[in-house]
C-alpha cells in the first residue's frame, strides 16, 4: 500500500496533504485504482464513513481542475503577452521603414538649382515654365508638380515666364513672402542673407502676401520691401532685362542700389567711407561676364570715388 493512501486511511493527513494526494492521483492511475479497492475494501469494513470521503474526493478534483485552469490561462496570457510585444515591435519597424523611404521619396522629389557668383542659369520645369536664375541664387523645385499647386522655393533673384494653369496656381515661397499667379511674367528679388523682397511684374498679375500683407500688382508695377512694409512703384524693368539677357543697363541708379546689386550677385561687401556719396546717381550698363573690379572702375568714369580691396570679399569705398 502507498504510504500516502495508508495515511489517509488512518486519518493522520492534512487538509493540505489530502488536497495534494487528490491532485498526484489525477495524474497517477495506479495510484488512483489502488485508492479506490482500499476504499471500497475500508467501507465494506465500515472502517470509515463512505459518502464524506466521496464528498472530500470531489472537492479534491474539482480544485485540481481549477488550478490546472489557472496554470493553463497564466500561460496563455504570457504567450499573448509575448506575441503582442512582437506584434508591436514588426508593426513599428515597418513603420519606420515606410517613415524613411517616405522621406526618401520626398528628398528625390525636389530639384535644387543653384547659380555661381555673377553667373546665371535658365532652367525649364516640369510644367514648362521658363526660369532665369539670377546669380548667386538658389530655386528648389519639385519633379513633378502633384498637387493643388505648383510652389518652388526661392532664394536669391528669378525672372519666371510662368505657364498658365487655372486649376493649379504657381507659388514663388521666399524667406519673407510668397508671390502667387496664374499665367504671367515677373522678377523676384528674395537674397535671404541681405533681407531685401522686390518683385516687378511686366505681364499678367501677381499677388505678393505673408501672414500680414497682400499686395496686388498690375503690369509694369513693382514692390519693393520698405522699412518693414511693401512699397508699391513702377516695376524696374532694368532687372527683368538683366535676368534675360545679362546686360544691365541703369539710368539715374543711385551709388547705393548699384553697390547692394553687385553685393548680391557677387557675393562681396563695401565698407563706405562717406555716406553722403551713396544718394549720388549714375547711368551706363555692364554684363554679366565683368568683374567686380571692372564694374567699380567703370562706375568710377561716371561718379569720382575711389575704392581697395581689404579683403578677398570686402572693399573700401571712399
Amino acid at each position: 500500500m502507498d504510504e500516502k493512501i495508508q495515511k489517509y486511511f488512518f486519518g493522520n493527513m492534512t487538509d493540505e496533504e489530502k488536497s495534494y494526494l487528490f491532485s498526484e492521483m489525477e495524474n497517477n492511475a495506479e495510484m488512483k485504482e489502488e485508492f479506490v479497492r482500499i476504499q471500497n475494501n475500508y467501507s465494506l469494513a465500515q472502517m470509515i464513513s463512505q459518502p464524506e470521503d466521496k464528498q472530500f474526493a470531489e472537492t479534491g478534483f474539482k480544485q485540481f481542475r481549477q488550478r490546472i485552469h489557472q496554470i493553463k490561462m497564466r500561460h496563455i496570457t504570457r504567450l499573448a503577452t509575448r506575441y503582442a510585444a512582437i506584434l508591436l515591435l514588426v508593426i513599428g519597424l515597418a513603420w519606420g521603414f515606410q517613415m524613411y523611404l517616405s522621406n526618401q521619396d520626398e528628398e528625390e522629389q525636389y530639384q535644387e538649382y543653384t547659380t555661381e557668383v555673377g553667373r546665371r542659369k535658365e532652367i525649364t520645369l516640369p510644367d514648362g515654365t521658363k526660369v532665369h536664375l539670377g546669380p548667386s541664387s538658389s530655386l528648389k523645385v519639385p519633379a513633378k508638380f502633384t498637387s493643388e499647386t505648383r510652389e518652388v522655393q526661392l532664394d536669391g533673384e528669378a525672372l519666371f515666364d510662368v505657364t498658365a494653369d487655372s486649376s493649379k496656381p504657381f507659388i514663388v515661397q521666399t524667406s519673407t513672402y510668397s508671390v502667387k499667379v496664374l499665367g504671367t511674367v515677373f522678377s523676384t528679388i528674395a537674397y535671404s542673407q541681405y533681407s531685401v523682397f522686390e518683385t516687378s511684374l511686366l505681364e499678367g498679375s501677381v499677388i505678393i502676401y505673408n501672414q500680414e500683407e497682400k499686395v496686388e500688382l498690375k503690369p509694369h508695377e513693382g514692390v519693393a520691401l520698405v522699412d518693414d512694409k511693401l512699397v508699391k512703384s513702377e516695376a524696374d524693368l532694368a532687372d527683368i532685362y538683366y535676368l534675360q539677357s545679362g546686360l544691365y543697363k541703369f539710368e539715374e541708379a543711385t551709388l547705393r542700389k548699384l553697390l547692394n546689386k553687385i553685393s548680391m550677385w557677387y557675393g562681396v561687401d563695401f565698407d563706405i567711407t562717406n555716406n553722403y556719396m551713396l544718394g549720388n546717381t549714375l547711368s551706363g550698363k555692364f554684363r554679366e561676364n565683368d568683374d567686380v573690379e571692372f564694374i567699380l572702375t567703370a562706375m568710377q568714369s561716371l561718379y569720382p570715388f575711389k575704392y581697395k580691396k581689404s579683403t578677398n570679399n570686402t572693399y573700401i569705398i571712399y
